[in-house]
């Protein structure tokens, strides 16, 4: 499997956000609970886990932006004697964002793909080596952003993640989940 360099996209973001902050763009931070679970995995109970991060909007006009954030997720399943399996992600979603109406309230439904690199795999405190080190599928939302005034927001929604890769060696495990998520952005320029 090729090595991918992660380091090249710390430079190749920070430059995207010097760019941009001179556009309608904000920053911010939101934290979110989930419901995971693994598929041909056991009882494919849902297990409850959290996602925490880091949020860029950036607003093309005043109905469509691009979002992108950098989440650490807690995920997982539970398996056929009902353990508990915990997987860490660095999650890097990028989606684009619809908004409805004008004004300080602002619906929205979002769409995009996601990138996920496993940091820790364990089963009641114990290592797991066979699962895979990336995750990757698609997220579709619906949320709203309210705002606060002086270009601060409100940030929620409820989104559902679906991966493609498989996360475990040589199956057919695919890894979802259903989040909620809220938070509070700031303007970079222009609003």
């Amino acid at each position: 499997m090729p090595t991918i360099n992660y380091s090249l996209f710390i430079p190749i973001f920070l430059l995207s956000v010097v760019n941009l902050s001179a556009q309608n763009t904000s920053i911010g931070l939101k934290a979110g609970f989930l419901q995971s679970s693994i598929s041909n995995f056991g009882n494919e109970e849902a297990k409850t886990g959290f996602r925490v991060g880091a949020m860029l909007t950036y607003s093309i006009n005043k109905d469509f932006g691009l979002g992108a954030e950098a989440n650490f997720a807690r995920k997982g399943g539970v398996d056929n004697a009902d353990r508990s399996i915990n997987l860490d992600y660095l999650e890097i979603p990028l989606f684009a964002q619809y908004f409805f109406g004008s004004g300080s309230f602002r619906p929205k439904v979002m769409l995009g793909p996601y990138y996920a690199l496993l940091l820790q795999a364990q089963r009641e405190g114990q290592e797991l080596t066979s699962y895979e080190d990336q995750d990757y599928g698609l997220l579709l939302g619906l949320g709203f952003h309210k705002s606060l005034g002086g270009g601060k927001w409100l940030y929620v929604d409820g989104r559902y993640s679906f991966g493609i890769a498989n996360i475990v060696a040589n199956t057919e495990r695919t890894l979802s989940d259903f989040s909620l998520n809220a938070g509070i952005s700031f303007p970079l320029g222009n609003y």
